[in-house]
């Protein structure tokens, strides 16, 4: 699976890029077109994200422990809900559509079998634990500030497209590495490189 959405064959990828440097595969839109139902770039269609949104069993979908919702505008972040209660699926999606917030599932493999698979996949493979997040953010927005991760982050272009702004260090400074990846799009940036999400 790992070699699937990565486009190489993983000895080339382990000995190229693991924890050297960042990585991206773009397919063409007849390679994207030509996709199976079940490629991974598949896996987490709006319908699903919706039923997150809707759940009442085992429990209801949460603030914080199962959602973010957030925008960062003029340098400042502002979340939907500080607190860590219940969602109400109306005005998470209407903050969506109509206020530009993007949508943070934490954790979706707790819930979603597609997702399970792919993290236990890498968590094979890697051989350390592998969580993921799903993220959906409307055109020309923003959802979270410039930063960095601790760890070594996949990223798996599922539906439009956004611009990142990755860095890399060079002699005199950090640069830009653009991208602007589309569906299928898979992509890795290795812990502590400072990234940026845009529209």
């Amino acid at each position: 699976m790992l070699a699937n959405i990565l486009g190489l064959p993983l000895a080339d990828f382990q000995r190229e890029y693991w924890l050297k440097k960042p990585y991206l595969k773009q397919l063409t839109a007849a390679q994207r077109a030509a996709l199976s139902r079940s490629h991974p770039a598949r896996m987490l269609p709006m319908d699903d994200v919706k039923a997150l949104l809707r759940r009442r069993q085992p429990r209801p979908t949460r603030y914080t422990h199962d959602v973010d919702v957030t925008r960062y505008v003029n340098g400042r972040r502002a979340a939907l809900s500080e607190g860590s209660g219940e969602i109400d699926a109306g005005e998470v999606w209407d903050a969506f559509e109509s206020r530009g917030y993007s949508i943070r599932i934490v954790h979706p493999q707790q819930w979603h079998q597609a997702s399970y698979e792919l993290c236990a996949c890498l968590q094979e493979h890697f051989g350390f634990p592998v969580g993921c997040s799903a993220y959906l953010t409307p055109t020309s927005t923003q959802g979270f500030p410039p930063h960095y991760d601790d760890v070594e982050v996949f990223v798996l272009q599922l539906q439009g497209s956004k611009r990142w702004r990755p860095y890399v260090e060079t002699k005199a400074r950090m640069a830009w590495v653009p991208g602007r990846p589309k569906p299928a799009t898979s992509r890795l940036i290795g812990r502590g490189w400072p990234k940026l999400r845009a529209a």
